[in-house]
């Protein structure tokens, strides 16, 4: 046995850069962040991607990728040029009215923008409030509809219910705006980033808890280019916290993209953690750390952990190999994670 890394989706970040500062914010997104990945890179990317068959999505997040529209516009372009489907991940700030979220949209339609997702939750609403609020979220939505854009918009759920947004008031709002074609979906937060100071643990959901049994989906399939050109194997929440070593497979400013994701299929945990999944991890680091989320273990590894993380790696290797194939066992230089 063997395995093939299976990236489908490439995921840029390509500025950290936001006009909000969210308290759930687990990438410490703020407008006082400066650091942009040059174009030529952000451009270099998507035309090795387009050499590795299995990625077939390019998503713009950030951040705020709109903020930098020359890197979003040549982004989209060469990616759909290239036939990859298209998405941003955006608060939707330059959606005020109707009239200017069809041009926005319009042009980036014309480009080859396929999907629009539209962040929007309790923690967005005070900043969006400074350009209309939820009526940004209707335009956007609206105009994304009637270019034939396929929108979602994404909200977080807390264990308490203050009358915030949360995805049943959202839901009922579109669909009295006649958006019933929108889909929309609910995540929890992470205390990690900004979240791990700005919310109260106990307003964290524990339905999210690491699961026996269930792999991470992310590992290994979205791979995401940072601004300083650092790729990770996953998006997920502990990717910018102080455990960012762990995740990091290379830099796309020193080697090529096949070169990176070469390195992915030899990247231990990164396949560990998508057989065996967090709650697997935390059982075999003896964590005994109240956790309320799968990326929470990760971040627990790549920090309080990291030491025996590493000494452990090929056993971590051997419950993902079968059993009789000791041929697959690394070496120093294969098992490096």
């Amino acid at each position: 046995m063997s395995f093939f890394a299976i990236p489908d989706t490439l995921v840029f970040m390509y500025s950290y850069k936001c006009n909000f500062e969210c308290d759930h914010c687990s990438i410490g997104s703020s407008p006082r962040e400066f650091t942009v990945l040059e174009l030529d890179y952000l451009e270099k990317v998507i035309r090795e991607a387009y050499w590795i068959p299995s990625i077939k999505v390019v998503v713009f997040t950030g951040g705020e990728p709109t903020l930098f529209p020359e890197h979003l516009k040549r982004g989209i372009k060469l990616a759909a040029d290239l036939g990859f489907v298209t998405r941003l991940v955006t608060n939707a700030w330059w959606a005020s009215t109707y009239e200017r979220a069809r041009k926005f949209l319009e042009e980036l339609a014309t480009l080859g923008l396929r999907e629009l997702n539209i962040s929007f939750d309790r923690f967005h609403l005070p900043h969006l409030q400074r350009f209309g609020g939820f009526t940004n979220v209707v335009n956007a939505a609206r105009a994304a509809v009637e270019l034939g854009l396929d929108v979602v918009v994404g909200t977080i759920k807390l264990a308490v219910d203050d009358g915030q947004p949360d995805y049943d008031r959202i839901r009922s709002k579109l669909d009295e705006a006649g958006l019933t074609n929108v889909i929309v979906t609910e995540d929890f937060p992470a205390p990690l980033g900004r979240a791990r100071f700005k919310i109260p643990r106990g307003a964290i959901s524990q339905t999210n808890r690491p699961k026996e049994g269930v792999g991470c989906v992310d590992a290994v399939a979205k791979i995401v280019v940072h601004p300083n050109g650092d790729i990770t194997f996953c998006c997920g929440h502990a990717i910018n916290t102080e455990a960012r070593p762990l995740f990091v497979v290379g830099n796309i400013k020193n080697e090529s993209l096949e070169v990176i994701v070469a390195r992915l299929n030899r990247h231990i945990l990164a396949w560990y953690l998508r057989v065996k999944g967090p709650a697997a991890l935390m059982k075999k680091l003896n964590m005994e750390d109240e956790v309320l989320h799968p990326c929470e273990v990760c971040y627990l590894a790549g920090t309080k952990y990291r030491d025996k993380l590493l000494n452990i790696k090929d056993e971590l290797l051997r419950e993902i190999l079968p059993s009789t194939d000791k041929s697959m066992l690394p070496t120093k230089a294969h098992g490096s994670s």
